[in-house]
């Protein structure tokens, strides 16, 4: 199963991968088409902000679907559900 943006989706399908949507397109735009982003010192102040906005939502759908406790969780480190969710349910964790 993939869990990510919801710019994936069709790839994901279409290599034979189960998907649920982490992030709109919406959320995804918001945090990149912003140029503070891309700023070198705005860009971890607007990440943050943007990540307090998403936090709940991205918890809630990756506890929905990450039953296997067998789970190995592939997560960028920028997004915390996967860091909550290791820490909470003791799942293994690879940051890439």
């Amino acid at each position: 199963m993939l869990l990510a943006n919801e710019n994936f989706g069709n790839v994901a399908v279409e290599n034979g991968l189960t998907f649920r949507t982490l992030i709109s397109r919406e959320q995804t735009d918001a945090l990149l088409g912003n140029p503070n982003n891309w700023h070198p010192i705005k860009s971890a102040q607007h990440g943050a902000r943007w990540m307090v906005g998403v936090i709940d939502q991205t918890y809630e759908i990756s506890a929905q679907a990450i039953t296997d406790p067998e789970t190995v969780i592939l997560n960028y480190p920028a997004v915390f559900a996967g860091k909550l969710i290791h820490e909470l349910q003791g799942l293994s964790l690879i940051h890439i």
